[in-house]
């Protein structure tokens, strides 16, 4: 018993790291989603087109749309305590909420320059990266902007300027950060809280664009961007490798919760969703069969990570990575979400598949060693799957409806 159960625990380990992420229902936004960030394992924000701002304080189970009295875009929200966050984005909109999220005040840079990036150190001390593309005529006039708050934002003072955007900032500490940009930027360096800066080299970088960056530590940092490209540091941004993974997609976000276990979202037609398990030299794509847009990636400390986007057509989505595992000591169990339930469980002969709100969905059933032993579909009407050939023992039910999908453990006795 123990070396199956061990089996068990083993396969589902190794099952498509798809299977991880689930569209969190029900959502609120009909807006596109554009960023995410948590303060805790709890509490988190989205925001995106239209003057969203979407708040949950469990974990992602369910968001609450909050009023923010605009509708502008926000692309970039940074929380940095249960009650402060700062959200950003088109034309200079810049705002600030200390009671979580119910009243929201105001603020500016000085310029209307579009802001892509926020990161704070403390309620009081950060940075913003800007940028704007003007077209006049034939020509395009572009700047960028790095600026910095000591006081929660009431006021900010450039400490970089540049030809053209900049679109993501990230500081280790009070001295020692990092901004990322269109090609004539490229990634820059500061070791001194933004009173100086340092442009760093990038291996072939022309026509690229940096549009997010993360350090895992002072030595060890990533950046991804325009036409599917990956650098990473090891020595503090001294020198960087570039690795491509994928040349005809755009990767809007990174985000590492160790030093060898990453993710990398963007969009090629399809949603990716791309995973490396080795610091970054080896990339797997979590594939999307669905028309969607991935924005923005984040994790919590204890490594739960959530995806926001968009379909075509706008409707925001927000996905939640739910683990890795099934518990073995539970009757039935799953990995992604709760819109279907099976019993009964254990069963002798046959199981029925309850769909909650959904007409019907597609069945596969595996044993322990992954072979598909049954597939077809269920439906409101015809819940029933006949299983009496099998033998006794452990079968992964896995059943999938649109952008739902879910895992659950099944015993025959």
């Amino acid at each position: 018993m123990k070396k199956t159960i061990f089996t068990l625990v083993t396969f589902l380990c190794g099952l498509n790291l798809f299977a991880q992420w689930v569209r969190v229902i029900p959502n609120p936004a009909q807006e596109s989603l554009t960023s995410v960030r948590f303060f805790n394992d709890s509490i988190g924000y989205a925001v995106g087109n239209g003057g969203t701002i979407l708040k949950t304080v469990n974990a992602g189970t369910s968001w609450s749309l909050l009023t923010t009295n605009t509708t502008q875009t926000f692309l970039t929200v940074f929380p940095t305590s249960k009650d402060t966050v700062f959200a950003a984005g088109n034309g200079g909109l810049l705002t600030r909420s200390v009671d979580g999220g119910l009243n929201w005040y105001s603020l500016t840079t000085g310029t209307p320059k579009n802001i892509y990036s926020l990161h704070f150190l403390s309620s009081q001390v950060g940075y913003a990266a800007t940028g704007d593309q003007i077209k006049t005529g034939t020509e395009t006039l572009s700047s960028g902007t790095i600026y910095k708050t000591t006081d929660g934002g009431f006021n900010w003072t450039s400490v970089l300027n540049a030809a053209s955007p900049y679109r993501t900032v990230h500081f280790i500490n009070e001295q020692i950060g990092f901004a990322g940009g269109d090609s004539a930027n490229g990634i820059v360096k500061t070791i001194n809280g933004g009173q100086n800066w340092q442009n760093l080299t990038l291996p072939n970088f022309e026509n690229n664009t940096i549009l997010s960056l993360q350090f895992v530590n002072a030595n060890l940092g990533y950046a991804v961007g325009s036409r599917g490209v990956m650098y990473k540091t090891i020595n503090g941004g001294s020198n960087w490798t570039k690795t491509t993974i994928d040349t005809n997609a755009t990767l809007f976000s990174v985000h590492f919760t160790d030093t060898d276990t990453g993710y990398a979202v963007g969009s090629n037609v399809e949603g990716i969703i791309y995973k490396t398990v080795d610091g970054g030299t080896t990339w797997t794509n979590q594939k999307f069969s669905i028309s969607v847009i991935m924005r923005g990636v984040y994790f919590t400390p204890t490594k739960t990570g959530y995806v926001v986007g968009r379909f075509n057509g706008g409707v925001a989505g927000i996905w939640r990575q739910q683990g890795n595992f099934v518990p073995i000591n539970s009757g039935v169990n799953d990995l992604t979400t709760d819109m279907f339930s099976v019993y009964p469980n254990p069963f002798t002969n046959n199981i029925s598949i309850q769909l909650s709100q959904l007409e019907k969905a597609n069945y596969s059933i595996r044993d322990l060693n992954g072979k598909e032993v049954k597939n077809g579909v269920v439906g409101a009407n015809h819940p029933t799957i006949e299983l009496e050939t099998l033998t006794t023992g452990f079968y992964v039910v896995t059943l999938v409806s649109g952008t739902y999908v879910q895992h659950i453990k099944v015993i025959k006795e």
